[in-house]
């Protein structure tokens, strides 16, 4: 009804007398399944060979950490633009939380064990 194939070349026919069908079907079949298979091996071999991931999940969900992840284990090295990002990324994330911080111990009425750090809050 339906055919499916993962190749662009052209399949030949064989129009064989029906007596000799169930043999030349199966060494057809044989050599159609090792060309197959020799392709799949260099397309694994190939060192363009990509493989997309979709990742799909809630907000702060964990998808770039499992990304970054993927890469580390794949040894895939970061480009310097998203180096700089992820700095970038984690001093933010740092003055959020020290700020964070500072707010919650005033609020509290804590105070700083050392002035100097009373000195340098008022600056976040």
């Amino acid at each position: 009804m339906g055919a499916v194939c993962t190749r662009s070349e052209a399949v030949e026919t064989v129009v064989v007398p029906a007596t000799e069908t169930k043999p030349v079907s199966r060494v057809v079949e044989k050599e159609v399944k090792e060309k197959v298979s020799k392709e799949e091996d260099n397309d694994y071999q190939d060192e363009n060979y990509t493989v997309r991931l979709l990742l799909l999940g809630a907000a702060e969900s964990g998808k770039t950490t499992l990304l970054e992840q993927i890469r580390m284990l794949y040894n895939q090295e970061f480009s310097e633009m998203e180096l700089f990002h992820r700095k970038a990324f984690i001093y933010a994330n740092i003055v959020q939380s020290l700020k964070i911080i500072t707010r919650f111990m005033e609020k509290q009425d804590l105070i700083f064990s050392n002035s100097i750090n009373k000195v340098c809050s008022v600056h976040f």
